[in-house]
């Protein structure tokens, strides 16, 4: 037998629960001596021999230990028999980088806006991962850790799912670099003692309008790139382009971002784009309105070694089998002895 959940603080709850047992049952076994009423309750089933003040005080509380060992046996989760399982895991960490700056907002893939397209490609990713880990980190004019190294795919969709872009032109630009690097000690962190052995990958994904100093890019891609880790980038957006939606805060109306009275127009970057995959020996691809995952998904499992332990023995888990005791103990404790021995009578 194992007890899953047989830890110092269940079992003080289990001491919490037994302790006002106890002090009941010692006032129903009290109460049963000197109760005055007792007489009267055993004149009234005279005729059911073997009943006798001891034996109702016993009874009441027999089924209250009971009620007090089923209850502390489903805390304690036990766990009987043996049984073979399988289990499988990746040996992939993976950096999400999105791109949240402005230029993310113009709607030029599928009536819809950039962000939309790229979040929902970062999803089909998450929902056909298998035991990676993940993390992301979105950009604009800084970097952000949206989530460290996770294996909690919920965790992380959840993260892409709550992405925005930025809301005014002021925060406008892209440092593409200060992203990438923000990457690399995610998935480089010297306190993480479960990635040492593990292989590295950075999906980029971005309209590729690079704000900063290609001297920075270039130092950064070369680090990566030494490391070993891949970058798979994507480019969001088309080369026509389209204007830049702004929202305006006092009235909630959508307008176009300008810039000396003409229209700012934002298309799509893949020459910095490619100058990334090709650094670091990834791969660029652009995202076009009906994105598979698919071609990705396989160069990543092709970049993993997933691992799968077949035969391993675990213990069943049973405990929910105490349940119905509970509760059929329960009722049974709060008829009270005079009332079930009375239908018990009655039956006979």
């Amino acid at each position: 037998m194992n007890f899953v959940n047989g830890t110092i603080l269940n079992v003080f709850w289990i001491g919490i629960i037994w302790i006002p047992m106890i002090f009941y049952g010692l006032i129903i076994l009290t109460r049963t001596m000197e109760n005055s009423n007792a007489n009267e309750r055993l004149d009234k089933i005279k005729n059911f021999s073997g009943f006798n003040r001891y034996f109702l005080g016993a009874f009441e509380v027999g089924f209250l230990f009971l009620i007090g060992l089923f209850l502390s046996l489903l805390i304690l989760r036990p766990s009987l028999g043996e049984e073979n399982s399988s289990s499988s895991g990746s040996d992939l960490d993976i950096a999400l980088v999105m791109d949240i700056s402005l230029s993310m907002n113009t709607e030029d893939i599928n009536n819809s806006s950039r962000l939309n397209a790229a979040k929902n490609a970062a999803d089909q990713i998450i929902d056909s991962d298998n035991g990676s880990r993940l993390s992301i980190i979105s950009f604009h004019g800084k970097s952000n850790i949206e989530l460290p190294l996770t294996s909690d795919t919920n965790t992380a969709k959840t993260g892409i799912d709550t992405l925005r872009s930025v809301g005014s032109f002021a925060a406008k630009g892209t440092v593409i670099s200060e992203a990438l690097n923000e990457a690399f000690l995610q998935l480089t962190n010297e306190n993480d003692i479960f990635g040492e052995d593990r292989k590295k990958i950075i999906i980029l994904f971005s309209d590729g309008e690079q704000i900063g100093d290609n001297t920075e890019l270039d130092s950064i891609l070369k680090k990566i790139s030494d490391y070993g880790i891949r970058i798979f980038t994507f480019g969001v957006g088309t080369e026509e382009g389209g204007r830049i939606p702004e929202y305006s805060f006092d009235s909630g109306q959508k307008l176009y971002v300008r810039y000396q009275g003409e229209y700012v127009i934002s298309k799509l970057e893949e020459s910095t784009l490619t100058k990334i995959s090709d650094a670091t020996d990834g791969e660029y691809t652009k995202l076009e309105n009906n994105f598979d995952a698919e071609p990705l998904l396989n160069i990543l499992k092709e970049s993993s070694q997933t691992s799968v332990v077949d035969g391993q023995k675990i213990y069943k888990e049973t405990y929910f089998i105490f349940a119905p005791f509970i509760i059929l103990f329960l009722i049974v404790f709060m008829m009270k002895p005079y009332n079930f021995a009375k239908l018990i009578r009655k039956k006979t």
